[in-house]
């Protein structure tokens, strides 16, 4: 299982980075793509292990790259699909794509992204047999796919626009990283709702 580790200062372990990090309240609203985008890049960089107060640091200046898509003009709050929108359409596949890759080279890697929808089962499964994780932007918008937290498997929510990184997989669920933990999402549903997944594996030229 490959995943990035974050300490915090009184040595609680987290699973990737979490969104509410932010300050800035759209990006908390709209940043798990700039955290799935900073989370597969230091893990292809050969970085696994790193404290919270560094992340953060790091978190901050990939959203200055990374940046969701906003409206022209400044909008109001209002609940769209159940969702409040604050004026941004988040992290799309195509920004992630072109800014991973910048992402990276500002560490001296050059990346190849890896997209793919069709026949996910087997190229997740040969990805993570890699040791590679898999990067998962849920389209869906109706918040159809169900996402369990692994501490207390009843605590379900279901989430339409949403990135999240495939750390592991079992014979029922893809295990995944999302806000810091590890959460579960039922297998049955990603095929049901293939048509709305997308998935990305970032791969270090040479390697």
């Amino acid at each position: 299982m490959n995943y990035l580790k974050i300490t915090d200062y009184d040595g609680r372990v987290y699973c990737g980075g979490n969104q509410s990090w932010f300050d800035d309240v759209v990006m908390i609203n709209s940043g798990c793509g700039i955290v799935a985008a900073l989370d597969n890049v230091l893990l292809a960089a050969g970085i696994d292990n790193i404290s919270k107060a560094d992340y953060k640091d790091l978190l901050t200046e990939a959203s200055k790259i990374v940046r969701p898509r906003m409206f022209p003009f400044k909008v109001k709050q209002r609940k769209i699909f159940g969702g409040t929108f604050m004026g941004s359409f988040g992290v799309t596949f195509g920004i992630l794509r072109r800014k991973a890759v910048k992402l990276a080279a500002g560490r001296d890697l050059d990346i190849k992204v890896r997209v793919f929808r069709t026949g996910h089962a087997s190229k997740v499964t040969a990805a993570l047999k890699e040791g590679r994780p898999v990067i998962m932007l849920i389209t869906a918008p109706l918040k159809n796919l169900r996402m369990y937290w692994e501490i207390e498997p009843k605590n379900v929510s279901r989430q339409g626009f949403h990135w999240v990184t495939i750390i592991d997989e079992n014979e029922t669920n893809y295990i995944v990283s999302s806000w810091g933990e590890r959460y579960l999402i039922p297998k049955e549903d990603v095929n049901k709702k293939s048509v709305l997944v997308r998935f990305a594996v970032l791969k270090v030229s040479g390697r």
